[in-house]
C-alpha cells in the first residue's frame, strides 16, 4: 500500500469513530431500562432471549440472591454476561442520595 492509500483509509476509521462517539449515549439515556432488562437486551444489546432467559433477568432484578436450576445448553452462560452489564448500567444511573444530611463522610458500621 502506499502512504497516500494508508491516509485514505485511517481517515474512514477516524471518522468512522468519530460518528459511533458523537452517537454515543449516556448512562441517563438507559434510565429506562432499570426495570427492563428484557428490553436492554432487546433494543440496546440487540439479542433476542428466550422466554426462560427473561425470567433469569427478572428475578435478578427483584431479588438480590437468584438461583437458576436447569437442564443442559438453554443459555445460561449467555443470559449471565448480558444480565452483568444490565445490573452494571443500572448501577451507573444517577440516583439521588439516600443518606440523611451531617452524614456524608459517615462509614458504613461493616466497614
Amino acid at each position: 500500500m502506499s502512504v497516500l492509500t494508508d491516509l485514505r483509509q485511517l481517515r474512514g476509521e477516524v471518522e468512522t469513530v468519530l460518528a459511533k462517539h458523537e452517537s454515543a449515549k449516556s448512562v441517563a439515556d438507559f434510565a429506562k431500562y432499570a426495570d427492563d432488562p428484557a428490553g436492554f437486551m432487546r433494543e440496546v444489546l440487540r439479542c433476542e432471549p428466550i422466554e426462560m432467559q427473561v425470567q433469569m433477568a427478572e428475578r435478578v432484578r427483584d431479588h438480590t440472591r437468584t438461583i437458576v436450576v436447569t437442564a443442559n445448553a438453554l443459555g445460561k452462560d449467555w443470559v449471565t454476561a448480558r444480565i452483568a452489564f444490565v445490573v452494571g448500567v443500572r448501577t451507573l444511573r444517577p440516583r439521588h442520595s439516600a443518606r440523611p444530611h451531617g452524614t456524608a463522610g459517615a462509614r458504613h458500621p461493616c466497614a
